[in-house]
């Protein structure tokens, strides 16, 4: 649990904390954080009990295993296709940042005109990632997580740095914004903070089995071992957050964009040299990222399909596979420039039935077969809300995009758009 989310701390999600805070205002923010951080760690802890004991055997099973256990062969199914969902959704938000990062890299270097299309650097973001997708999965897992923490901790030193001193180049004046948000925010806000935090808390598709212990103090050894790690990881947790997102949002204010590392452009002097330093150590550890993500995306896609041959008779080979899963997403991230709405996107429909609505689901499902415990009776009401929660995130988020795709923006035909001068009113053309 504790290398799980904090790999999870050290991911994409990071990159839009700043943009969740201003979305729904600092308390909020707080507020939200606090709720998500207790439902995603119960909903692990329901994990680990559901798989904890087979008769007097302790066994840590999979979170597919747990899903057939409970459901069936529908429980199965529906476990991978959200283990898929979050894998996939997760990768098209590392390579939009990673294009990002390239596009300001671009742009310092003057490699390509300023009006270059968002496609250059969303292919060459993808073409930098595939040869991590064809590598077998890193045998020293630790390793691999160590990295991306000194990565992270770089990022937060530099975004520290940024809320309290001079740094030339920002999209205001240097220092802290005066442009800040410490009430409340609309709700839609609130429901795009709750969703990133979903996705940056979801730790729950890495979930496998690891042990087989039988043992008479295989009890006491397991409540020692995984379930404290879940209250040392989840604890530690929130106030990484806390701090990345107070860092960007008391920065840049409500003009923090939805990657953090967008808002500082134009730096000059010893700035430049960090922030290039910056983005070009992001940048590695982002195809890092899209090679870990892909693993538990391959396999489980290669579970669902079965390994089923083609019309050729011939079995698809992974190469092709995961070319298939890398150019979906990278069409996903250059139909989508905004971070903040992609992983929004990501946390209503990925990271929140994974977290919030599966897990308890099967423990209230297996309480009712083990114990004849009534659905509706007080020791479901936890499960109950968690799973309330996961059902307001996922429908309010998608009321919002849709509502939000069918209203047309001002100026449209038919509406009225008001402005105060009519001076250096210009026409642009957007290209992708």
């Amino acid at each position: 649990a504790l290398v799980n989310v904090s790999a999870n701390l050290l991911g994409i999600s990071t990159l839009a904390l700043p943009w969740a805070m201003a979305e729904s205002g600092f308390v909020p923010f707080v507020l939200v954080l606090c709720v998500v951080m207790l439902a995603c760690r119960s909903t692990w802890k329901m994990l680990l009990d559901l798989s904890a004991f087979d008769g007097s055997v302790i066994c840590r099973a999979s979170y597919p295993e747990l899903g057939r256990r409970v459901y069936g062969p529908e429980g199965h199914v529906a476990v991978l296709l959200a283990i898929l969902l979050y894998s996939t959704g997760l990768m098209a938000c590392q390579i939009s940042a990673l294009a990002d990062i390239l596009d300001l890299l671009m742009e310092d270097w003057r490699v390509l005109p300023l009006s270059r299309p968002r496609l250059a650097p969303v292919i060459v973001g993808a073409a930098a990632c595939f040869p991590g997708v064809l590598l077998a999965a890193p045998r020293s897992m630790a390793l691999a997580v160590g990295a991306l923490l000194v990565a992270s901790l770089l990022l937060t030193c530099l975004l520290l740095m940024a809320a309290s001193e001079t740094f030339p180049g920002a999209a205001e004046e240097p220092g802290a914004s005066e442009d800040l948000d410490l009430g409340w925010g609309s709700a839609g806000g609130i429901l795009d903070c709750a969703a990133v935090l979903v996705a940056q808390l979801a730790a729950h598709a890495s979930f496998e089995e690891t042990a087989s212990v039988d043992t008479a103090d295989a009890e006491e050894d397991f409540q020692r071992g995984p379930a404290a790690d879940t209250v040392t990881a989840f604890t530690v947790a929130a106030p990484i957050s806390l701090a990345m997102a107070s860092a960007g949002y008391l920065r840049f204010g409500r003009l923090v964009q939805g990657d953090v590392l967008q808002s500082w452009h134009g730096a000059t002097g010893p700035g430049a040299i960090v922030l290039r330093a910056a983005r070009s150590a992001y940048a590695v550890v982002l195809v890092g990222g899209v090679a870990l993500a892909s693993k538990p995306c391959l396999a489980t896609f290669n579970e669902l399909a079965g390994n089923r041959r083609s019309m050729q008779g011939q079995r698809a080979t992974p190469q092709h596979r995961g070319a298939a899963v890398l150019s979906f997403c990278a069409l996903c991230a250059w139909l989508e420039e905004d971070l903040g709405h992609l992983l929004r996107l990501l946390g209503a429909l990925g990271a929140s039935p994974l977290v919030l609505l599966l897990p308890p689901l099967f423990h209230i499902e297996m309480a009712r077969r083990q114990f004849g415990r009534d659905i509706f009776s007080l020791e479901n009401l936890s499960a109950m809300f968690i799973m309330v929660l996961g059902v307001v995130i996922t429908g309010g988020s998608l009321l919002k995009i849709i509502t939000s795709s069918m209203s047309p923006p001002a100026g449209h035909r038919g509406e009225r758009a008001v402005v105060s001068s009519l001076a250096n009113i210009t026409t642009h053309r957007w290209q992708r």
